[in-house]
């Protein structure tokens, strides 16, 4: 998405008029990203990292040789990337997945105080102060950024070889 064709001169200064490219965009953008994640086939490339997501470090530890850490590695990658795609996606096709209120007045009230729709204001702010993404939001990040801990490449420490020494007494506590 371009910047489109602003003159320099004309009847608005060289400004867009507010109906450019950047309108077009957006309406190019959120059905693109809503299609996608609303795929069936993304929806089953999600599952298959979801169970990678919650059991793969487990597989890993009890079923893998050594020698497949490499190969756990790109798959821990690959579910990092679709995941990740998945939170940018959501977050431009779906408008209260990360809403980014920082303030201001919230539209389901008029100027004096009472609701849109005539009746009062039933104890509800009429000022969001703070509000970064929804719930959804930071479950999903947090479950995302989970897997940097399980890359080899990126957390050193998760692969290293470590030796305990615990010594026993006579009746074989430690």
């Amino acid at each position: 998405c371009g910047r489109g064709g602003a003159s320099s001169g004309g009847s608005n200064g060289g400004r867009s008029s507010g109906s450019g490219s950047s309108g077009s965009c957006r309406t190019v953008l959120v059905p693109f990203c809503r299609r996608v994640i609303d795929s069936y086939y993304w929806a089953i490339v999600l599952g298959i990292f979801t169970l990678v997501l919650f059991f793969g470090t487990q597989i890993q530890d009890l079923w893998c040789p050594a020698s497949s850490d490499l190969a756990w590695d790109v798959i821990f990658t690959l579910a990092l990337v679709v995941l990740s795609s998945d939170l940018i996606l959501r977050s431009v096709a779906e408008p209260n997945y990360f809403a980014l209120n920082f303030g201001g007045r919230d539209r389901r009230f008029d100027g004096d105080g009472t609701r849109r729709n005539g009746g009062a204001n039933l104890g509800c702010y009429r000022n969001r102060w703070f509000r970064i993404g929804s719930f959804m939001f930071w479950c999903d990040l947090l479950s995302t950024v989970t897997l940097l801990y399980d890359i080899s490449y990126i957390n050193k420490s998760r692969r290293s070889i470590r030796s305990v020494l615990i010594t026993i007494d006579q009746l074989g506590f430690p």
